[in-house]
């Protein structure tokens, strides 16, 4: 007697089910992990920012005149706030009699890793 196999099984449906939904799981875990990236390039981008307008402020000054400065809280558009998300500080050090290094630092919430942009300034004359 011959028995008519015809359609899928129930364990073949189950076995189906269960590789789909640990698919959809990785989708779902790569798409939050590209989400949080996206949202740390965005500060990373607004730190930088702030950073360069800051450098080119500091770089508009009499060099002998640059000295490093605490740390300051200041928001997105780099104007000192109490209450915004970045921490902006100049580092001044002398590479040599006549030369310093500029250092502006900014740190941004929710990374370890803060934005650096650094100049040498010549003092004296030509």
């Amino acid at each position: 007697m011959r028995v008519n196999e015809q359609g899928f099984s129930l364990i073949s449906t189950l076995i189906a089910v269960v590789i789909l939904a640990i698919g959809i799981l990785a989708l779902a875990k790569t798409s939050a992990g590209v989400v949080r990236a996206g949202a740390q390039a965005a500060s990373r981008t607004e730190a930088v920012s702030v950073a360069r307008a800051y450098m080119e402020d500091v770089r508009s000054r009499q060099p002998a005149n640059v000295i490093s400065e605490a740390a300051v809280t200041v928001d997105r558009d780099g104007t000192p706030n109490g209450s915004g998300p970045y921490a902006r500080s100049v580092v001044v050090s002398d590479v040599a009699s006549n030369l310093k290094s500029v250092r502006v630092v900014v740190t941004m919430p929710n990374s370890s890793v803060p934005v650096e942009l650094v100049t040498l300034a010549f003092v004296g004359a030509l």
